[in-house]
């Protein structure tokens, strides 16, 4: 991708994830309790799961809209795969500490 690609990518981001924070979180809850995780590995599991299905989606979309072809949104999720698999279950445990800390109880 072009650096303006990337500059219009990255800018993009801020405020969908802004806007998708509700809803992903609403989507972690559904598949939780779907899945119903007992252990530390299947919660990690989980989190991957909601996380991938739910984030590669708007990154991908996101791409598109700032201009990237289909060969650029492939080779960008398939590297963007990696961290969201890194970084899901730490998001997740931050999820969970945030509404114990806020006292908000999930829906």
């Amino acid at each position: 991708m072009e650096p303006s690609q990337v500059l219009a990518t990255r800018l993009l981001m801020v405020p969908i994830m802004v806007l998708t924070g509700g809803p992903y979180t609403g989507w972690r809850d559904w598949l939780f309790c779907r899945v119903r995780p007992r252990r530390r590995w299947s919660a990690a599991l989980a989190d991957i799961a909601s996380f991938l299905s739910f984030q590669a989606p708007v990154y991908a979309a996101t791409l598109l809209v700032a201009g990237a072809d289909t060969a650029e949104v492939g080779s960008a999720i398939g590297s963007a795969v990696v961290f969201m698999v890194i970084l899901a279950r730490p998001f997740g445990a931050f999820v969970d500490w945030a509404r114990r800390t806020f006292r908000v109880t999930s829906t």
